[in-house]
């Protein structure tokens, strides 16, 4: 079964507001300058769909190359900003 990502908040507790679209459509971890860029939806047929949950956990770990290192001196893993769920497509949102 094909699996998608549902944003669930920012892993620093902090609430956030994507006007209900919380299912990742895509992902670019060196986008916005190594900050990573982000597209959301709120259509489970819009998300970005992986074959397994595994798959899915790879993404959201990815690495930016165009910044390297957070200002904490951490690996720059954009998409961990996040609290992520992996979820089944078809239960969607």
């Amino acid at each position: 079964m094909p699996e998608i990502i549902r944003l669930c908040g920012l892993a620093s507790g902090e609430t956030f507001d994507l006007n209900s679209r919380v299912l990742l459509k895509a992902y670019d971890p060196d986008g916005a300058e190594g900050r990573g860029a982000i597209e959301t939806t709120a259509d489970p047929a819009e998300a970005l769909r992986f074959p397994e949950a595994g798959a899915a956990w790879l993404c959201w770990q990815q690495k930016s190359r165009a910044l390297l290192r957070r200002p904490d001196g951490k690996i720059n893993r954009p998409l961990t900003a996040f609290n992520i769920e992996i979820i089944d497509a078809q239960e969607g949102t």
